[in-house]
């Protein structure tokens, strides 16, 4: 099975392993969010330490990210861990983050990490529950801020 979802007391884990299609992707998300569990998460972990390949088109990207969607409407703020063994894997799920950003605004802060245990001390960490805060990630290429107007008071 090339996606099995896994439910912590406060989270959840998606551990993907082989060749992951979107039909999978799509199977999990669903039953994801139509879990009773899902309320109560306070992160998730995205675990792709074991993915071989990823079989996404251009529109099972679009397909992926309106699922994505619906579920940030059932759960307003969530941090999720990407934990991504590479960078081949890395290039191969990036479009359908970006696809996701690109589609909708939400409150989901998502990293990417390299290590598990790294992942999972980022995501439980800061979060509404635990009272702390959730940092929206800034958009793709945020505007660089003008100078600020040179000013004379105070000069002689």
């Amino acid at each position: 099975m090339p996606a099995k979802l896994i439910w912590g007391r406060d989270h959840y884990v998606i551990k993907y392993s082989g060749a992951v299609s979107v039909d999978e992707s799509v199977s999990v998300y669903g039953e994801l969010v139509g879990s009773p569990n899902f309320d109560d998460s306070r992160y998730g972990i995205l675990d792709c330490r074991k993915i071989e390949s990823v079989e996404y088109s251009e529109m099972d990207y679009k397909r992926h990210a309106a699922i994505a969607m619906s579920a940030a409407k059932i759960k307003e703020e969530l941090r999720i861990a990407l934990v991504i063994p590479n960078e081949t894997i890395e290039k191969s799920i990036r479009p359908f983050l970006e696809s996701v950003s690109e589609k909708f605004q939400h409150k989901w802060e998502r990293q990417i990490f390299r290590k598990y245990d790294e992942a999972v001390v980022w995501a439980a960490s800061e979060n509404p529950r635990a009272g702390g805060t959730i940092r929206v990630s800034p958009p793709p290429n945020p505007p660089i801020p003008s100078a600020p107007p040179s000013s004379t008071q105070g000069a002689p």
